[in-house]
This record gives structure tokens, sequence and C-alpha cells, in this order.
């Protein structure tokens, strides 16, 4: 079974101050949250690790933040067979886990964007069908997420050119593996896709929430 949890985080008038969640953090980790200037990208950040920390404490499991390795793609890992993967995009944050698969997932805020931007990372085939569907934005997020979910999964994230992507009914190939593809409607207003290493898995959504730094 792989696990979505997701969760959007306050405003900053509603959560001012970080501070007694990132004392949950690892000291190791914290100062990688402060790297980040402004309020919201250090609570997206903050509460994506928190929410993996969570995704981590299940029944049996040994693993934690402390056992995080990162490859030379920069895509972190636990070593083992438990894998896991975060996104997060305006105020949501998501994160898959599961064992004894490969994963990855993806979410994207529909906005309106310059679709002449992203020319390369379609194949003609898929613009038009971008440019025919009812809503040609969130059509092309939906062809987005789900193209990034499984370059994350494969590991090579942003260095794979999106249009060499090979998709098929839900099965894309990169060339040397072939992934499998699940929407998630989690949010009207965000488009959402998981990728995995297995053709028929069992997904369960969870909405999760962070628990209250001590008083």
């Amino acid at each position: 079974m792989i696990r979505v949890l997701h969760y959007s985080i306050p405003s900053a008038s509603d959560l001012p101050d970080l501070s007694g969640y990132m004392a949950q953090l690892p000291a190791s980790l914290q100062p990688k949250i402060l790297f980040y200037r402004f309020w919201r990208d250090r609570a997206l950040h903050l509460f994506g690790k928190l929410m993996l920390a969570s995704a981590l404490e299940a029944p049996g499991s040994k693993a934690d933040l402390n056992h995080l390795c990162y490859t030379p793609f920069g895509r972190p890992f636990i070593e083992g067979d438990l894998d896991f993967n975060l996104s997060h995009s305006g105020d949501l944050i998501v994160c898959a886990i599961g064992r004894g698969v490969r994963l990855g997932i993806d979410v994207e805020q529909v906005q309106d964007i310059l679709l002449e931007d992203y020319g390369p990372t379609m194949t003609s085939l898929q613009w038009s069908e971008i440019r025919s569907a009812p809503d040609p934005t969130h059509k092309f997020f939906s062809y987005w997420t789900l193209k990034e979910s499984v370059t994350k999964a494969d590991g090579r994230g942003v260095s794979f050119p999106l249009a060499a992507l090979r998709i098929q009914e839900g099965r894309v190939s990169t060339g040397t593996d072939s992934w499998y593809t699940y929407p998630l409607a989690i949010d009207p207003e965000y488009a959402c896709h998981l990728a995995t290493s297995l053709p028929q898995v069992e997904i369960r959504v969870e909405q999760w929430t962070p628990d209250p730094p001590p008083a």
C-alpha cells in the first residue's frame, strides 16, 4: 500500500512563529529550513519534513529523519525497501510513502501561464490535446504533474527531458524503465499525479495535521 499525505499550510498571519514546530526537527535539518528567507518557503519545507517524519513512524519502522541520504541528483532516500517522495505548490504539500515500490509524486497549483513558454516539454500530439481540451491550463498541468512524478520516481528529476517520455494509458516509458501513473484528486485547484514501479497498487490518501508544539 502507498500512503499519500497532504496538508495545506496556514497563512503567515495565522502562524507567524514557526519556532515551536522547528524544534520538532533534528538539529541537523534546521539550518536547511532557516536557509529560506521567506516565511512561506520556510513553512512549506518545514511542514514537509514534519509530514515525512510522521509517515516514517509506521509500526515496525526504525527509519527517521536522521537516516536521510541523498543521491547525486539530490533525491532524498532512506536505505532499505522504503521509498518516499515529497512535493509542494501554492499552499499544498503532498508526501507519498510505500514499501517494496519505487515512487514519485508531483503537485502543481493550476494557474494561468503562458503555455508557449513550455513548448519543449510536450510532444506535438500532447500540445494538440492540451489546446483542444475544455480547460487547456488544467490539461497542461495534468500532463506536467504526470511527467514530473515519473522523473522524480526515476530519480533524474529535471535532468530528464520531459518530451522524451512515452505515455500510453497510464504507462510511461523512459526508454529503459516503465512506470505507472495515477491521477490524485486532492484539491480542485491543483493537479497531482503519483508514479510507481508497480502496475497495480493500493493508494490511501490521508489529510495530515501537524502535532502542536509543546506549550
